[in-house]
């Protein structure tokens, strides 16, 4: 995409109803609350799995972003601060400790993320930051989306293979892992509510 862009601009047809767009500004026009766009066909690549941010179904989106806005009001994003502090500390206390080393700054990064994401969504304690260690769950992530950028050129490719039992395993654990724990967190919640 890179030799793409260098050599035909901002602007480049990348397949027979396909644009790729380089320019950020762009993001917002099409992507953006205000977008009259339709997302692509790409967006159907996890089908039967839907999320708020792949169905493609504008009344679908409105009704589960309303729920998904919820968690980033200003007051629930004032909440999740003690949470990410902790992760920051832990931040700090090991990047001390590799002070003068060679380290992998991406990885890092994700180890911190993941941490957070790990905490505020699931109240699982990944403890990436602490150990340098991936933990199962975003080592399968990270492994299970592989093959989606991979393939992200030709949807309809990943779209076949998606059916082929055992291709993308990695992925497939993800979403099984993923649901597991969606019924975990909605189990404790049915006891915080009914004592």
């Amino acid at each position: 995409m890179d030799r793409l862009q260098r050599e035909y601009g901002d602007f480049v047809r990348t397949g027979p109803n396909e644009l790729t767009i380089f320019k950020p500004e762009a993001y917002s026009v099409l992507h953006g609350s205000q977008s009259r766009c339709t997302k692509a066909a790409w967006y159907d690549v996890l089908k039967p799995n839907d999320s708020m941010h792949s169905t493609r179904i504008k009344a679908v989106h409105g009704e589960r972003k309303r729920v998904w806005d919820r968690a980033f009001s200003t007051k629930a994003v004032a909440g999740y601060e003690p949470r990410i502090l902790k992760h920051l500390d832990t931040l700090d206390q090991r990047l001390s400790s590799i002070e003068g080393h060679v380290v992998n700054a991406t990885d890092l990064v994700f180890f911190f993320v993941a941490d957070v994401v790990g905490d505020i969504v699931s109240g699982v304690d990944f403890a990436m930051t602490r150990t340098g260690k991936k933990h199962f769950a975003a080592d399968l992530l990270s492994s299970g989306f592989k093959p989606v950028g991979y393939l992200n050129p030709i949807p309809w490719l990943l779209v076949f293979l998606m059916a082929v039992p055992g291709f993308l395993g990695p992925y497939q654990r993800v979403v099984k892992w993923s649901k597991k724990e969606v019924e975990r967190r909605l189990q404790i919640l049915v006891v915080l509510v009914t004592g």
